[in-house]
């Protein structure tokens, strides 16, 4: 795993093995942290033939207004496209901020417009989000078989 950017309010790593990138956002992320993360984020993408991405927003409060409108305006219409066109699969962790979980949504709605093929998935903590990206699901546990004359 290597760390592409880190800063207060966000970190981008990239999983070259399992081709993850993985966003961890945390507090008000500015438009500054964005940019050099998307920015980051699109160079890996071009290393591979597909990507999968990991968002952590759990602690995460809001993206500041310049930080949402560089994402809808300039990622998704240039910076971002060839990562959107090789991206596959989102997980998403729940934030714990309902307003942050509506905002992030409608982002990922918005990428997910321009490549409609991605698939996306929220789930409680990272270590379930990162198994489905790679494809790994828990096996679940035989049921015990009732019976008539069983108890269970």
């Amino acid at each position: 795993m290597k760390k592409l950017h880190e800063a207060e309010d966000g970190i981008l790593e990239f999983d070259e093995e399992k081709s993850t990138l993985i966003f961890t956002w945390k507090g008000e992320v500015s438009e500054d942290t964005v940019v050099r993360i998307f920015k980051q984020a699109a160079k890996a993408a071009m290393m591979v033939d597909s990507i999968h991405w990991l968002i952590d927003r759990r602690k995460l409060e809001e993206y500041d207004a310049g930080a949402r409108i560089w994402i809808k305006n300039d990622f998704i219409n240039k910076y971002g496209e060839e990562l959107i066109e090789k991206t596959d699969k989102i997980a998403a962790v729940i934030s714990d901020n309902a307003m942050a979980q509506v905002s992030s949504n409608v982002l990922i709605d918005l990428i997910a417009e321009k490549n409609p093929e991605i698939n996306f998935q929220q789930f409680d903590t990272p270590i379930p989000a990162s198994n489905w990206l790679i494809g790994q699901v828990p096996k679940e546990e035989p049921k015990k078989k009732k019976g008539f004359f069983r108890r269970g």
